[in-house]
């Protein structure tokens, strides 16, 4: 249930961060054609664009390291079982 809801609120986040990209990416198309916010703005909106991108790669490389923990451990105890099987034969 908790999972569910995280991926939601990931997949939320991920939507939010796409379209602010959009918005932003058709303000430098105005800003280059003749202006629409100011150069400040832009450069703001851009770091906080790349920053949202930053967190949202380090959540899922933090995903998949906790994955491959966990695989790594359960193949730890296959290979210790397969050691003590092949020991008492």
């Amino acid at each position: 249930m908790v999972k569910e809801i995280l991926d939601i609120i990931e997949i939320v986040i991920k939507i939010f961060v796409i379209v602010f990209g959009l918005i932003i990416l058709y303000q430098i198309g105005l800003k280059i054609l003749g202006g629409s916010w100011v150069t400040e703005s832009l450069i703001i909106a851009l770091l906080m664009l790349n920053i949202s991108i930053t967190i949202i790669l380090t959540t899922n490389q933090a995903r998949t390291s906790a994955r491959l923990d966990y695989f790594e451990y359960q193949f730890k105890c296959l290979s210790n079982d397969f050691k003590l099987h092949c020991k008492y034969k």
